[in-house]
């Protein structure tokens, strides 16, 4: 649900496939349907930027307090709860039909200090 426009999609994968990242198929039973598989450049591509992402968040955490760490396991844990339930409609808003604008969120709540 990332809340993009299919001639948005298509432009993105165009462009993929432009680059030999990524290759089409036509589905078998369906042919409406455009199946998008990576090719072995666009998955050693996918893994040099996971992994330059895991080394850069690894380097930040060391440099959190113990409590900090802690706080953020509880925020994993809600997280997780949360990514479990499952997902209702996504409300609409007033501009218009096909706005891909997502929904305001609300604040988040005041972080504490001890």
């Amino acid at each position: 649900r990332e809340q993009v426009a299919p001639p948005s999609i298509t432009k993105i994968v165009a462009r993929l496939e432009e680059s030999g990242l990524v290759v089409r198929s036509s589905d078998a039973k369906d042919r409406r349907i455009t199946r998008i598989a990576l090719t072995p450049t666009g998955r050693r591509q996918l893994e040099r930027s996971r992994n330059r992402r895991t080394a850069w968040l690894y380097t930040r955490l060391q440099g959190l307090h113990p409590d900090e760490l802690r706080s953020l396991g509880d925020a994993v844990t809600i997280l997780e709860r949360l990514v479990a339930v499952p997902d209702r409609a996504a409300p609409t808003t007033a501009a218009s039909p096909t706005s891909t604008a997502s929904p305001a969120s609300p604040a988040p709540p005041a972080r504490r200090r001890s």
